[in-house]
């Protein structure tokens, strides 16, 4: 187990702390993906696909750096949610989000349709999608770019843990995520098994 705070922080490009051995079972994933002419470290879509890791986190300041620093790479997003947290949740995971190295761009999905004859499944699907908001907990998404890997989404009420997940999980639809995951934010979740 990595020891909690102490400045550990990702190696440039690495998928691995700077002075802290990763989780049992976790270097082994790490050696082992290697992709033919790509050193380790280097980011690329797993077989193709984007996959995104949601983070529900509430009150989880002392955790959340060892949930982020220790994700695999081949995560193209790490979306976090924090759930209206009273500490310095928000704050670890914008230190986080700027230190870390760019991902694969990822452009959201049109919130719009031009209407032709054709497409009317399409626009049925987006307004479904509109008035299914209104069942989320209230949140804000914080301004990033197309690609930033570690997105930070702000419950603005405590919306326990399925109202962050879900949250979570709207984010990655809405941004054509082929595979979306859970993984807390209390470093109690081994990242190598996912």
């Amino acid at each position: 187990m990595l020891p909690p705070g102490g400045g550990h922080r990702r190696e440039a490009g690495a998928g691995r702390l700077a002075g802290a051995e990763p989780p049992a079972g976790l270097q082994a994933s790490l050696d082992g993906r290697q992709v033919a002419g790509l050193a380790k470290g280097d980011r690329e879509m797993l077989d193709g696909k984007t996959v995104a890791v949601v983070v529900p986190a509430h009150n989880e300041a002392g955790q959340i750096g060892i949930v982020l620093d220790t994700m695999p790479d081949f995560v193209d997003r790490i979306v976090v949610v924090n759930d209206n947290s009273t500490d310095q949740t928000a704050q670890e995971v914008r230190q986080r989000q700027a230190e870390a190295p760019p991902a694969v761009a990822i452009q959201p999905r049109p919130q719009e349709i031009e209407p032709t004859l054709f497409n009317m499944a399409d626009r049925v699907v987006l307004e479904m999608r509109r008035e299914e908001r209104a069942l989320y907990p209230k949140h804000e998404v914080e301004p990033a770019s197309p690609t930033d890997r570690i997105i930070l989404i702000n419950n603005l009420e405590n919306g326990k843990v399925g109202g962050a997940i879900a949250n979570g999980y709207l984010w990655a639809r809405d941004h054509g995520i082929d595979c979306t995951a859970v993984m807390a934010g209390d470093a109690q979740m081994d990242p190598a098994e996912l």
